[in-house]
């Protein structure tokens, strides 16, 4: 649980978070999510305000960089998107489709801000150019093209739903 706080409070830790800070972080989310779905349910299920992924990826991003920890930062996250979903009475194959886009957002974000600017420092333009790239443009992109494709979903191209 203090590696999850001091990556919360900006400080670098080489520690894996623990149990309880991934049930903290799951807590976390699932506070934002619910809120967040239940505002945008007359919306078609498209959320203008989602800060879930940003709290995972801000955890990612402050957090011991190895593949078992950022499997449990994703898996808790992911299970916390899920469970607001089914509150928000999405059905349970799109709300777990939802949650793995979501999840999948995350990562592909701190994938490609680790690999172009592994000290990710927003206060230097060109880490505020990478972020805006990764985080702004690519994640969202995969994020919602693994959403559209689970879900099965047909959007033409004007973005609005057809029947």
């Amino acid at each position: 649980m203090k590696a999850l706080l001091q990556a919360m409070a900006g400080e670098k830790t080489a520690a894996n978070v623990s149990f309880g800070g991934l049930l903290l972080l799951a807590t976390a989310v699932l506070a934002v999510s619910v809120p967040s779905i239940h505002y945008t349910r007359s919306a078609n299920f498209i959320a203008t305000f989602w800060p879930s992924n940003a709290i995972v990826l801000a955890v990612l991003l402050r957090s011991s960089r190895n593949a078992a920890n950022y499997a449990g930062i994703l898996a808790s996250g992911a299970g916390a998107i899920f469970i607001a979903n089914l509150s928000g009475a999405i059905a349970p194959t799109l709300a777990a489709a939802l949650a793995g886009a979501n999840a999948a957002e995350a990562g592909v974000a701190a994938a490609l801000l680790l690999r172009f600017d592994p000290a990710v420092d927003l206060t230097r333009i060109r880490s505020l150019y990478i972020f805006i790239l990764a985080a702004g443009i690519a994640a969202p992109l995969a994020g919602a093209s693994i959403a559209r494709r689970r879900s099965g979903a047909r959007i033409p191209p004007s973005g609005r739903k057809s029947g």
